[in-house]
């Protein structure tokens, strides 16, 4: 398992915390299949995410997610 040291300055206002770079896309498998029925599908898109050591799960926006046309792979909340 890899390890990485992040700096952040919580006092720090115009910090926004550990960010990642990352990209949005449905799996190759997702697009193949949607284009063979005739679906379009839109380019990844590369943003940053802000790492939650402490988040039992990952989150984007359902309005988010409808706009890229997202493939829901798991839906649910933790109690």
């Amino acid at each position: 398992m890899g390890r990485a040291e992040l700096r952040w300055d919580p006092s720090d206002p115009k910090d926004p915390g550990p960010l990642i770079d990352i990209v949005i896309m449905n799996s190759p498998e997702v697009i193949a299949a949607g284009r063979l029925l005739g679906l379009e599908y839109p380019e990844a898109r590369p943003l940053k995410a802000l790492i939650d050591t402490g988040a039992s799960i990952t989150v984007i926006s359902k309005t988010f997610a409808t706009f890229c046309k997202l493939f829901t792979t798991s839906e649910g909340s933790e109690v």
